[in-house]
């Protein structure tokens, strides 16, 4: 078996970083998922995801979420991963978690769904915090 480092197979996206409090809008064009957006056993609810308005054009562009990608939970003592199974038009993660999206064109098939499994295992956690990308300050 050969082992690949995460970054030959997937890219890590920081979440957009928000200064403050999140500036919720109804009427806002961009979702946003938030940890309350995911249930007890790591599962991605998408139904009354809170709104943002975009601050300007273009903002948000690159922090939007796609089909499939990976959400990890960069806060607090586990790092849960969640899969992205219905992604709206605009949504962007919170602050509290890093993306994980699979290459499209890496050799071997990978599923998104056993990465969240190896993430979430208990012996995948400790090393964790080391691998995580740092937020910039």
């Amino acid at each position: 078996m050969q082992l690949h480092p995460l970054q030959s197979l997937a890219d890590v996206i920081v979440s957009y970083q928000f200064r403050g409090r999140l500036p919720f809008d109804e009427a806002g064009d961009f979702c946003v998922v938030q940890g309350k957006d995911i249930d007890d056993q790591h599962v991605f609810h998408p139904e009354g995801l809170s709104r943002i308005r975009e601050e300007r054009p273009g903002l948000y562009a690159r922090f939007c979420l796609q089909h499939l990608d990976i959400l990890v939970m960069n806060r607090g003592q586990h790092a849960y991963a969640t899969c992205v199974w219905c992604a709206p038009a605009h949504l962007i993660a919170a602050t509290t978690f890093h993306c994980i999206r699979v290459h499209r064109d890496f050799p071997l098939p990978i599923d998104p769904r056993y990465l969240v499994s190896f993430i979430t295992h208990p012996a995948t956690q400790p090393p964790l915090p080391r691998q995580a990308p740092r937020t910039p300050a």
